[in-house]
C-alpha cells in the first residue's frame, strides 16, 4: 500500500525539478498523474469497502467503535472530491505531492500496527478475551511496550494530517470567497475550481484528523480505566 503513493511522490519531485531547472529530460508527467488518479481511485474503493466490511461486523457482535466506520466513509467521499478536482491545477498538484507523502507514512504506520496486533488478537481470541468477529484496529488491542510505539506513530500521523488541511484551508480560502465563478464567468486561465476543491479537501483532513485524535484518546483513557478496574478486582479476590 505504501509503494504507489512514495513512487509518485518521487517521480512528481522528480518531475517538479525538470520543470524548475529546464532540462530536455523526460518528466514523465502524463503517466504520473494517470497513476494519480488510479491510486484516489484505488482508496474511493478501498474506504468504501472496508465501511461496508466493518458495518456487516458491528451488525454480528463486533466491538468496534462507529467512529472508524463513518472515518472510512468520509476518507472515501474526499478521495471521490479530489479524483472530481482538475488535475492540471497547480493547487491540485501541491496537494497531491503532500497527501502522497502523507499516505506513504500512514501506509508504514498501518504496517507497524496491523504486524503487532494480528499476534496480540489471536492471543486474546485464544484466551476468550476477543471473539472472530472481533477487529484488529489501533486501539482494540497490543501490548504496553508495543503500544509505545503504536500511539506516537498514531499521533504524528493525526498531526501531520491536521498540518495539512490546515495549510490547505488557509490558503485557498481566498477563493472561496471570490465571487468571481459563482455570480460571474470563471475565466479559462483561473484556478479557482482546484482551489475551491482542495479548500473541501483540507476541511475534511482537518475533520478527520480532529475526530482521530479525539477517538484515539477516548480509547487510551478507557483502556486505562478497564485496566485499573481488573487490578482493583484482583485486590479484592486476593
Amino acid at each position: 500500500m505504501g509503494t504507489a503513493p512514495l513512487l509518485l511522490y518521487l517521480g512528481m519531485k522528480r518531475a517538479d525539478h525538470i520543470s524548475v531547472d529546464g532540462k530536455h529530460s523526460i518528466s514523465l508527467t502524463p503517466p504520473l498523474l494517470t497513476g494519480l488518479q488510479a491510486y484516489l481511485a484505488w482508496l474511493c474503493y478501498f474506504y468504501v469497502a472496508m465501511a461496508l466490511r466493518e458495518c456487516v461486523l458491528l451488525v454480528n457482535g463486533s466491538h468496534i467503535r462507529s467512529w472508524w466506520i463513518s472515518h472510512h466513509m468520509w476518507s472515501a467521499l474526499g478521495s471521490l472530491l479530489m479524483l472530481a478536482l482538475p488535475i492540471s491545477s497547480p493547487t491540485v498538484y501541491y496537494f497531491a505531492e503532500n497527501f502522497m507523502l502523507w499516505s506513504t507514512f500512514q501506509a508504514g504506520v498501518m504496517l507497524v500496527q496491523n504486524r503487532y496486533q494480528k499476534r496480540r488478537m489471536y492471543t486474546r481470541i485464544a484466551l476468550g478475551k476477543n471473539s472472530a468477529m472481533d477487529v484488529v484496529s489501533g486501539e482494540s488491542s497490543g501490548s504496553a511496550g508495543q503500544l509505545l510505539l503504536l500511539y506516537p506513530l498514531l499521533f504524528i500521523l493525526q498531526a501531520w494530517q491536521l498540518y495539512i488541511g490546515v495549510d490547505l484551508a488557509v490558503k485557498t480560502w481566498p477563493a472561496v470567497m471570490n465571487k468571481e465563478g459563482w455570480l460571474e464567468q470563471e475565466h479559462t486561465t483561473s484556478d479557482l475550481r482546484g482551489m475551491r476543491g482542495t479548500f473541501i479537501c483540507g476541511c475534511i483532513f482537518s475533520f478527520l484528523a480532529i475526530m482521530n485524535s479525539f477517538n484515539t484518546i477516548v480509547t487510551i483513557t478507557e483502556k486505562r480505566q478497564h485496566e485499573a478496574r481488573k487490578v482493583q478486582q484482583r485486590k479484592r479476590a486476593g
